[in-house]
């Protein structure tokens, strides 16, 4: 399982963790939820894939992912004062664009009142 292992802070650290979640945007999803992450859509610091790398690259603090207006699909990794930033295509991207319309309805986080 992906959140097993653990990935340098680095550009090669963060785009082996985004491979390790599968070849297809359904792999990605299914992996993801098997190990619990969830997101909220629109929401570039808090989707699954920006919780997930959170939860497996050492020393991340924070992260972003965000599309801009040619369609590249950015990541920032923060730890500290530093930060790594890549683009990423493929299924990591396909599942946060279809994530954001409202796919993968089960990694969506849910609010419990208290």
């Amino acid at each position: 399982m992906p959140g097993e292992l653990r990935y340098d802070f680095s550009t090669s650290g963060i785009l082996a963790a985004i491979v390790a979640l599968g070849t297809t945007e359904r792999a990605v999803a299914t992996n993801l939820f098997g190990e619990g992450i969830r997101g909220r859509r629109g929401q570039e610091c808090d989707c699954p894939l920006a919780n997930y790398l959170k939860a497996v690259v050492k020393g991340a603090t924070e992260a972003f992912i965000y599309q801009d207006d040619e369609g590249l699909l950015y990541i920032i990794v923060k730890s500290g004062t530093e930060q790594v930033a890549c683009v990423v295509g493929g299924p990591a991207k396909l599942f946060v664009v279809r994530f954001d319309l409202g796919h993968h309805s089960r990694l969506e986080a849910t609010d419990v009142a208290a």
